[in-house]
């Protein structure tokens, strides 16, 4: 499933998980929350009206020092583009995909205060529970939504680092071509030949 919302009411007592590391992104929204999040090993504090965001492949875990309630978005990075063939988004991804990544992790509830983020996580909450015809669209469509947020919140700030993914038009084409290439030889492409066919 590329796409699960769990709406968690978690007990102080619960000292939380291993560290672990999966695949899929996860977006958490604290409703009622006091966490300490470990991600890559730094300590971040998750409390209320707070949303985390955890790239694929990092190292994490929570630690809860009250009962907490929250949402957790599970999804596939690739919700995040349009298909393996298309790179012309790959500036807007990277952040999102790489591990060890060290752009903002946690969003406050003061950063948060526009009402963009709250709508548009419990918009996703609430098509997950009813399931209505293509609520697979509208979840994706919300997602796609939030990291727009985020993007934009990041350039309004002028975080740095974030301008380190934009690519050149050339470069971008030649990976294009690499990919477009691997994608009709699959079966007996080389790395060697997908270099050579994007010069």
């Amino acid at each position: 499933v590329p796409i699960q919302c769990i709406l968690l009411d978690v007990k102080k007592q619960h000292r939380g998980w291993n560290p672990h590391y999966h695949h899929y992104i996860e977006i958490l929204y604290a409703l009622d929350a006091d966490i300490n999040i470990y991600l890559n090993g730094n300590l971040f504090h998750f409390k209320s009206g707070d949303m985390v965001v955890i790239n694929s492949k990092e190292t994490h875990d929570l630690l809860f020092n009250a009962d907490s309630r929250y949402i957790c978005i599970k999804f596939s990075p690739e919700i995040l583009y349009t298909g393996e063939q298309s790179v012309f988004e790959l500036k807007y991804v990277m952040p999102f995909i790489l591990e060890n990544a060290n752009h903002q992790r946690v969003f406050t509830k003061e950063e948060c205060a526009d009402g963009v983020v709250h709508d548009l996580i419990t918009g996703i909450m609430l098509e997950w529970e009813k399931k209505t015809y293509g609520y697979e669209l509208a979840i994706r469509a919300d997602i796609l939504r939030l990291f727009l947020w985020i993007l934009r919140y990041w350039n309004s700030q002028n975080i740095d680092g974030i301008g380190k993914f934009d690519l050149s038009d050339d470069l971008l084409h030649a990976i294009q071509t690499a990919l477009e290439y691997v994608s009709a030889h699959y079966a007996d492409c080389t790395a060697q030949e997908a270099a050579a066919a994007c010069n």
